[in-house]
């Protein structure tokens, strides 16, 4: 029996693109890419992050979209405080408005608040 479970967690693990060997990484001139080779799949040239903060850690992203418009919740920490953050992008490549949507304020709260859950009404 344990003899099958073995066998068939090897024959799954052969098919997982993720244990090709580094050379098979290439298609069309790329590298990183499915080693099936479906899909467009491209590495982009100068990946730019949608929000940064060189002040602070950004974490626990969550995305809202709403035709083009894009609105990100994410928890802020910085300086042992965590706040939750939102950011409203207009379009994709529209500069970020960036505000505090919540901030910890009462005692119990430690200073922090975190992990952003929002629902669409």
């Amino acid at each position: 029996m344990r003899r099958a479970v073995l066998l068939g967690a090897l024959a799954s693990a052969a098919g997982c693109g993720a244990l090709a060997p580094p050379s098979s990484l290439s298609i069309d001139g790329g590298s990183g890419l499915p080693t099936s080779g479906a899909g467009p799949y491209r590495e982009l040239a100068a990946p730019a992050p949608l929000l940064d903060d060189a002040a602070a850690d950004l974490d626990d992203p969550l995305l809202l979209v709403d035709g083009e418009a894009l609105t990100l919740w994410f928890t802020r920490r910085a300086g042992g405080a965590s706040t939750i953050g939102v950011a409203r992008l207009a379009r994709l490549d529209a500069p970020p408005e960036v505000g505090v949507a919540l901030a910890a304020a009462a005692p119990w709260e430690g200073g922090a608040v975190s992990q952003p859950a929002v629902l669409r009404l």
